[in-house]
């Protein structure tokens, strides 16, 4: 079995208070914010004009970690986001990416027990939520809402 995961800890530059702590493959959830990460740089760079910011949140909501991953990026149509899953499926120029991030993150997240949803619209960006039972949830109950805010 593997150590439990801090996430506060391996988000640098992040403030944070309070457990933020997972159970799972530290290599994979790595991957998973790697890829999401990437995505949401990639959708900044295409951006032409106006901010552009790449902002990561932590939350504790009951016996879930939230990971909450926007960009102000370009955005996916609806169509987009319906693919935006499935294996090879890429809207970047070929040789940029494989399509395979979001289906491999969406697998490891479930294999966590988590979930992935994506939200986008286009010109408004995508924001990202990852849901992972905190460690030990199976034998605590927590009440509170707590925030990271951007720096």
């Amino acid at each position: 079995q593997e150590p439990p995961i801090d996430l506060a800890a391996d988000l640098p530059g992040m403030a944070v208070s309070g457990p933020w702590t997972v159970l799972g493959n530290r290599a994979g959830l790595g991957q998973v914010f790697l890829n999401i990460l990437i995505n949401g740089i990639d959708a900044l760079q295409q951006k032409a004009e106006g901010a552009r910011r790449l902002e990561v949140r932590l939350e504790r909501q009951g016996v879930q970690i939230l990971v909450r991953i926007a960009d102000s990026g370009m955005g996916m149509a609806a169509e987009v986001l319906r693919q935006a899953r499935e294996p090879f499926f890429s809207t970047k120029p070929e040789g940029k990416g494989t399509g395979l991030g979001l289906a491999i993150a969406s697998y490891i997240v479930e294999e966590h027990g988590g979930r992935l949803e994506i939200a986008s619209e286009p010109g408004q960006g995508t924001r990202i939520s990852i849901a992972l039972p905190a460690a030990g949830a199976a034998q605590e109950t927590l009440s509170g809402f707590a925030e990271c805010p951007p720096k």
